[in-house]
């Protein structure tokens, strides 16, 4: 945008005399031509982090099918584009004006007015201006819409041209929009006074209508004849300027006086009895005296003369056309010679206290949840670390002690990861970096560098677990890094301010964000292998029976998976066996796999009474599929889990991520034969068991008929010889483990009552295992699907009976039957204290809380973590959009990135807003009244004359014009309220 304009501005000197001749003429024609080179956005290395971390962040989202860190790129990609969108908007909606004079400061030289106006309807923020090839840049914190800031900029030495360039790294760091404007002035320098010589004699003219011919009348004459009025010219006092022609919206006029007769003193270059090189210096000296005896002048120079005139503007008239006539007519030239522009606000200022300790508390909030991938010590140290910094608020002045922290953390990463190339080693790697770069950081740019880190630590937070409560954790931190890298592009102090503008952002990206989230193709990538896996969590029933592990897993209340019933055929709770892991290898108490992994055969098709199950797993970091017992196939949608012959679901790979899989399950299997192998497996006994153990498996079998007669006799001694089923059992160690139990101590868990029966089991000559899985679950609020938590942990014990194939044996069941119908903690808990718990408000308010939260938890799984390829296509199809390729898909969502940002461009650049309420309220007036058929107003038009003009067509016009004009220029009058309700009578 060209401006042209004038800026003036006082000096030390006193009094106009001394203004004048302190200046520096130097624009021909007394106007300076500002032309603006255009705003440009230039990339730096944080465009490079943004756009590296947004392939990043969607290579993560497509490896875990993690709609979270989808969501993440997609918010962060927005993101960029809406900084595109205000960087430019910042710059563009300036208008520069630089005045038409320098002015000459003492102890600065040159100094050149320079007025930036923000003309939309944007604040524009964290702005440099700085005249190329000078040494200094001036910082300006903010320019409120419609408003204007103005600024004193040092020329630098020299003839170059000017050119004055604004940058801004605003809002977020990410782009730098940039903005040369190219002063088109020509240097001239008016010699110093100098000559002795007295004036000329003074010649009489006439200054009536007929003798001025063309001479300006003088001002400020008081006692001489009014000559009229006319147009304001800068130095006329503000005294003799007509304020009632400007109460009725004229142009500024200024009351002149002439006198009959007045005395001139010609000033003629070619009549002076001087060298040539001398002549500059007694004219200028005649013209100083001339000022300050209050005698009128002319000036004859070559090729031009000036006409008799007296006052400052006539002075700085005269003084120019002589020192272009000094300079000889040169003008500066355009020069090619590389300029040296000095550093920019962003690499030389400082950062505040406050900022820096909301960056460094966002920061250590972000890492803290990441304690289940890296060492404590990490985390220690950027404690330390953060703490120091926010602390001392100044960078640590010795260099080797931050480098020393680098090296000490990559040291304990080492000595705790054992390596430093798995994903988990590089968190901890990023966390130590991060730590010792907010020791020796100084500057906007290297808080810049630790926010984009910050931005990464989110999505590994994402990754690590997709529970809702780390989700919210890991976004909030997110929008607060971001109002951090805000508040370090503007030096407004103070929180609001940033905290309003990142909220403006994030809610202008949102819907960018969401129609990405939906139209966005998404790329399948799990045959990609991720990096590393030392640290990750194994959670849920363990893949080996050792006592006490089921114990160790059941005492947490986590969720382990959720169920939803498509089909509305939910069994009874004490049916509800969650099949998971088969034990063959039995060493008493202790249980391990044994048998190599075999493949069931196809179960044919769904039968009436199969079950169908929806479920939705959290990650463990195991093989092993949930499915209710028995299961008969399983898929996510895409293919086909693997079916061993024991009927266990197995993953490709371990569970990292949650997941969503379809489970058909049968409650009666058919019989099948029983290998040989898995008999043989089925009847091993440890060569370590008691002696006494064998003798009264021995007497079981030696009174029953057939196997079912020895399991119901192992049953019934367990419900008549004194167990107990407890949480509190006590450690079983040793190679009597299983002697100390089944015959002393008698008190255990599941877990030692189904291992301990399998073995007498084996030993009574009965083929026994041990399953290893989940019972019951819990009803969500909405009953819309069903909860299984870690309490709900629980092992059972399957024999192999001619006729029936392996059939579950659940010795708890027959010691605790009460534990099939209530959860683990529920049953323990006694059913009258449960009764009275119930009937709390407390505990009924905790108990819907709860199951609010869990409800929350799965809608944001299954409405966001799930969102993949297969629910993008059912929103498709619902749309009826399912036949579109992901090319298609692709150009959608460029096209939706190019319209929001064009929209929010356009409303950028809308014009400031006019804060006087009487300027609003006129045009308004005005419009009504163009409305009515009547002409419109002129652009030159003041209030008074427009209503003259209407007179003759509406006389009332003229009256509501002396009302506004006697309201918004007198010393009182009507509301603007009371106005705008006048003249909207007016019809």
């Amino acid at each position: 945008m060209s401006q042209t304009g004038r800026m003036h501005a006082e000096s030390p000197a006193s009094g106009w005399l001394g203004r004048v001749f302190s200046w520096r003429p130097w624009a021909r024609n007394s106007a300076a031509r500002v032309r603006a080179a255009g705003t440009r956005i230039r990339l730096n290395l944080h465009t490079v982090a943004w756009f590296g971390l947004c392939c990043v962040m969607g290579y993560a989202g497509a490896v875990q099918s993690n709609g979270a860190a989808y969501l993440l790129a997609f918010l962060t990609g927005a993101l960029g584009v809406m900084s595109y969108v205000y960087a430019r908007a910042n710059l563009r909606g300036l208008e520069v004006r630089v005045g038409a004079s320098p002015v000459h400061q003492t102890g600065l030289g040159d100094v050149l007015p320079v007025e930036l106006r923000a003309a939309s309807g944007m604040t524009p923020c964290g702005i440099e201006v700085l005249i190329i090839g000078a040494a200094k840049s001036t910082f300006v914190d903010q320019i409120p819409s419609g408003q204007s800031v103005r600024l004193q900029l040092r020329l630098p030495a020299g003839n170059a041209p000017v050119k004055l360039l604004l940058r801004s790294a605003f809002p977020l760091g990410l782009l730098r929009a940039q903005r040369v404007v190219n002063v088109e002035l020509t240097r001239h320098a008016v010699p110093p006074a100098s000559g002795n010589l007295p004036l000329p004699p003074s010649h009489i003219q006439m200054t009536g209508a007929e003798g001025r011919s063309g001479a300006r009348s003088l001002p400020s004459r008081e006692g001489d004849d009014f000559a009229g009025l006319r147009e304001w010219q800068p130095g006329d006092s503000p005294k003799h300027i007509d304020w009632r022609a400007v109460a009725r919206g004229r142009p500024l006029l200024v009351k002149s006086w002439a006198r009959g007769v007045s005395e001139t003193v010609p000033m003629d270059w070619e009549n002076l009895p001087l060298p040539a090189d001398e002549r500059a210096g007694q004219i200028v000296r005649w013209i100083q005296m001339c000022e300050q005896q209050g005698l009128s002048y002319s000036l004859k120079l070559p090729g031009q003369e000036i006409a008799s005139g007296q006052g400052e503007s006539h002075a700085r008239l005269c003084l120019a056309a002589l020192a272009e006539l000094h300079a000889g007519g040169m003008t500066a030239t355009e020069t090619t010679k590389p300029v040296k522009v000095p550093a920019s606000h962003e690499h030389r200022a400082g950062v505040p206290r406050g900022p820096l300790a909301l960056l460094s508390i966002v920061l250590f909030l972000t890492a803290l949840p990441l304690q289940d991938l890296v060492a404590l010590p990490v985390l220690v140290m950027l404690f330390l670390s953060l703490s120091y910094r926010s602390l001392i608020a100044q960078p640590v002045r010795y260099r080797w002690l931050p480098l020393s922290v680098i090296v000490l953390g990559l040291a304990g990463v080492y000595a705790s990861q054992g390596d430093l190339m798995t994903m988990e080693a590089g968190i901890a790697v990023l966390i130590v970096l991060t730590g010792g770069k907010m020791l020796e950081s100084r500057t906007p740019h290297d808080f810049q560098v630790i926010a984009i880190i910050g931005w990464f630590l989110c999505l590994c937070g994402l990754l690590a677990d997709q529970s809702i409560t780390r989700s919210v954790l890991m976004f909030v931190s997110y929008v607060m890094i971001t109002g951090c890298m805000v508040r370090f592009r503007r030096g407004v102090p103070g929180v609001w301010a940033p905290a309003r503008l990142t909220g403006r952002l994030i809610l202008q990206a949102m819907p960018l964000v969401l129609l990405l989230f939906v139209a966005f193709p998404r790329v399948s990538l799990d045959y990609l292998v991720r990096l590393g896996s030392g640290r990750t969590a194994v959670t849920g029933v363990p893949s080996s029976l050792d006592p006490g592990k089921v114990l160790q897993v059941a005492r947490s209340t986590e969720t382990a998976f959720r169920v939803e019933f498509p089909d509305g055929n939910m069994p009874a709770n004490n049916q509800r066996y969650w099949r998971c892991v088969v034990l063959w290898d039995c060493q008493g108490l202790s249980w391990s796999r044994g048998l190599p992994m075999s493949y069931a055969p196809s179960a044919g098709r769904p039968q009436p009474g199969d079950i169908r199950q929806t479920i939705t797993l959290e990650p463990h970091g195991q093989y092993w599929l949930p499915g209710l017992d028995c299961p008969l196939r399983g898929s996510d949608g895409r293919s086909l889990y693997q079916l061993s012959s024991e009927r266990l679901l197995q993953s490709h790979d371990t569970v990292r991520k949650m997941r969503q899989i379809e489970v058909l399950s049968r409650p009666q299997m058919v019989w099948e034969p029983l290998p040989e192998y898995q008999r043989k497996a089925a009847l091993q006994v440890p060569s370590s068991l008691p002696a006494s153990l064998q003798k009264l498996a021995q007497k079981w079998r030696s009174g029953a008929a057939n196997d079912m007669e020895v399991v119901q006799t192992g049953l019934e001694y367990l419900r008549t010889q004194g167990f107990e089923y407890t949480l509190e059992p006590g450690s079983y160690l040793g190679a009597g483990a299983l002697e100390e139990f089944f015959l002393n101590r008698r008190v255990g868990f599941c877990e030692h009552f189904s291992a301990s029966f399998a073995t007498l089991m084996r030993a009574a000559g009965v083929p026994s295992r041990v399953v290893m899985g989940y019972l019951g679950g819990e009803m969500s609020m909405t009953g819309t699907h069903m909860i299984v938590r870690q309490s709900d942990a629980h092992s059972w014990t399957e024999v192999w009976l001619e006729g029936s194939g392996w059939t579950r044996v659940d010795p708890t069941a027959a010691l605790a039957p009460g534990r099939l119908d209530l959860g683990l903690q529920n049953f323990l808990g006694g059913e009258e204290a449960l009764e009275r718990q119930r009937n709390s408000f407390l505990w009924r308010s905790m108990e819907q809380v709860r199951l609010l939260w869990e409800h929350m938890n799965y809608q944001w799984y299954k409405m966001v973590i799930n969102f993949d390829g297969e629910s993008q296509f059912g929103w498709l199809s619902w749309l009826g959009l399912s036949g579109l390729k992901q090319m298609y898909l692709f150009i959608i969502c460029v096209f939706l990135v190019i319209l929001v940002a064009g929209l929010l461009a356009a409303w950028l650049r809308r014009p400031a807003r006019d804060l006087d309420p009487w300027q609003q309220t006129w045009r308004l007036f005005c419009r009504h009244l163009e409305s009515l058929g009547l002409p419109a107003r002129r652009a030159n038009e003041g209030p008074l004359a427009y209503a003259e003009r209407l007179r003759a067509k509406k006389p009332e016009v003229v009256e509501l014009a002396q009302q506004y004009a006697t309201a918004r220029y007198g010393a009182a009058g009507n509301s603007v309220k009371a106005f705008e309700k006048a003249w909207r009578t007016l019809r």
